[in-house]
């Protein structure tokens, strides 16, 4: 599925679940149509770029599936008009699926960009799909980068189950040779 402006909007449906599909993979379709020899989605994503960036032709209701039900869970107050994706919600399922098909996992991903449209920092959090809201932080990076656009710093941080909270695995410090724009690859 494409914006109006020829952006990709989604593949598959963001929750990854059979009722909320567009082509009703492995699903009855309300008895009208039998889709059940179609292997439901192993993953689902959806792309926001900025506030109604997507109408449907019909309104999510009775029969007609609500595929983008995670996109309002990251909230980030710039809207995008330039391409760059303002948010992101992703769904997949897990390897145990054979002995439970609705195990799901999915998260939303807020991202942000400087005033040059370089990112500056993407936060996930797990979503809770009975509530549809997030729940769990499960990672933060941030970005710095100089006036050639050279990336400087890069800091990522990950969700911990032992600790219970984000914890820094990878903190990188990038220096360029003078005069040209060039990574000196002995100091990563």
């Amino acid at each position: 599925m494409y914006s109006i402006h020829g952006w990709l909007k989604a593949v598959n449906s963001e929750s990854a679940q059979a009722a909320n599909d567009m082509g009703g993979d492995g699903t009855l379709n309300n008895g009208i149509v039998n889709r059940t020899s179609v292997a439901r989605d192993a993953f689902g994503y959806s792309l926001s770029y900025y506030t109604n960036d997507y109408n449907s032709r019909v309104s999510p209701g009775v029969g007609v599936p609500d595929i983008f039900a995670y996109q309002t869970l990251t909230p980030n107050s710039l809207d995008l008009f330039n391409g760059n994706i303002k948010n992101m919600a992703s769904s997949m399922r897990t390897l145990s699926t054979d002995a439970n098909p609705e195990n799901i996992l999915s998260q939303a991903n807020a991202y942000s960009y400087d005033q040059l449209n370089r990112i500056k920092g993407m936060r996930s959090e797990a979503i809770d799909p009975n509530n549809l809201i997030a729940t769990t932080p499960l990672a933060r990076s941030s970005y710095d980068f100089d006036r050639n656009g050279n990336l400087l710093n890069l800091t990522r941080q990950a969700f911990l189950q032992s600790s219970g909270s984000l914890e820094l695995i990878d903190s990188f410090t990038y220096q360029y040779n003078k005069g040209f724009c060039r990574i000196n690859p002995l100091r990563i």
